[in-house]
């Protein structure tokens, strides 16, 4: 299951900046700027400088980043019109951000490693909560000044 989330951008939050540029600045190309700055610049950074302040963890490391195919990397986007929507492929991403308690179904215990303690079971673990997959206003803000970076470049004949 991958996790996704997506911004539109409507008629009346996009006319400000068309209405003033004509044609020059159209809704996919704000859509793949704000998509790219998220998925290029914000993610990687919420991941390798906590910018959610997640709870350190019991065992050394750092879960979100120590997976077999670096949940910080499986993001991914496509713009549809003025619809950006951006996944994590990872295939754990859901668990991650939503938290989520592993039972043992195949065995009494789940067995798993931790470094410098050595082998653990237990017959259950609880992975917390680790949102990342939603619109924060640091990210709301983040986007919105990628986007008039763009829009001022186009006025300015840059773009």
């Amino acid at each position: 299951m991958a996790v996704a989330f997506s911004a539109s951008i409507t008629d009346k939050g996009a006319s400000l900046s068309i209405g003033r540029l004509g044609k020059a600045v159209s809704a996919p190309k704000v859509a793949e700027t704000a998509a790219h700055a998220m998925v290029h610049e914000f993610m990687p950074d919420v991941f390798y400088s906590n910018l959610y302040n997640w709870k350190r963890t019991i065992r050394p490391g750092q879960p979100l980043l120590d997976t077999g195919t670096h949940l910080a990397s499986g993001f991914v986007y496509s713009v549809s019109g003025a619809v950006a929507t951006i996944r994590n492929l990872f295939r754990y991403a859901h668990v991650h951000d939503k938290g989520m308690t592993i039972t043992a179904k195949r065995a009494k215990y789940l067995r798993f490693k931790i470094r410098g303690v050595g082998w653990v079971q237990k017959k259950q673990v609880t992975i917390p909560q680790r949102r990342f997959a939603y619109w924060s206003q640091m990210a709301r803000d983040f986007v919105m000044r990628r986007v008039q970076g763009m829009v001022r470049a186009t006025r300015e004949g840059r773009a």
